[in-house]
């Protein structure tokens, strides 16, 4: 981080570099747990999607964690600091001016995302999302992150195939607001 930092035109002091070394090690954990609960709930809550998921795992796995990312993404919102003086949708942004990106809203915009509340396996580019950010500051960890959500999702399956949200628990909701998840799920494994 320290050494190329500079290279990707970001100044940094000891203090930026803890910072996104502190980020990176929750980016680490808490990510991919609030991540697995929320592909969980989605199929869960689903036996439609479960029944796919569990069908075809080579497809239809990896497309149920990129809509659970895009539909419940666990980071909602950052903060950026914009490098040089810009337009975005008509709207001049200086340089220096600290911006907030509503990733979550981005990612349930109609115009990209055609019936953008519903959960689609079928979309013709699934990775379209914003729940890993673009470009210079993507997330380092993100197809880990996914490995991780794909590899949970899987082995619960394989061995409780029957597990479903338990009648009489109560009813999962968002917990949190910037790094979020479905929760509690509480389950029956059949």
């Amino acid at each position: 981080v320290w050494q190329e930092a500079p290279s990707d035109g970001i100044d940094l002091d000891e203090a930026g570099v803890m910072g996104i070394c502190r980020e990176l090690f929750f980016a680490g954990s808490d990510t991919s747990v609030h991540g697995i609960a929320n592909a969980l709930y989605l199929i869960l809550s689903d036996p439609t999607l479960k029944a796919r998921v569990m069908a075809d795992q080579t497809t239809a796995l990896p497309a149920l964690v990129e809509e659970a990312l895009r539909l419940m993404n666990v980071v909602q919102f950052r903060h950026r600091r914009c490098l040089e003086d810009t337009e975005v949708g008509g709207v001049t942004i200086a340089k220096d001016q600290i911006i907030i990106l509503l990733h979550a809203a981005a990612n349930r915009d109609a115009e990209r995302f055609p019936c953008p509340d519903k959960a689609n396996l079928d979309r013709p580019d699934p990775t379209a999302h914003l729940a890993f950010g673009r470009g210079i500051r993507s997330c380092v960890g993100a197809q880990l992150a996914r490995a991780e959500m794909q590899e949970a999702v899987a082995m619960l399956l394989a061995r409780h195939p029957s597990v479903a949200l338990h009648p009489d628990g109560p009813a999962p909701y968002f917990r949190a607001l910037y790094m979020r998840s479905m929760g509690p799920l509480h389950v029956t494994l059949g």
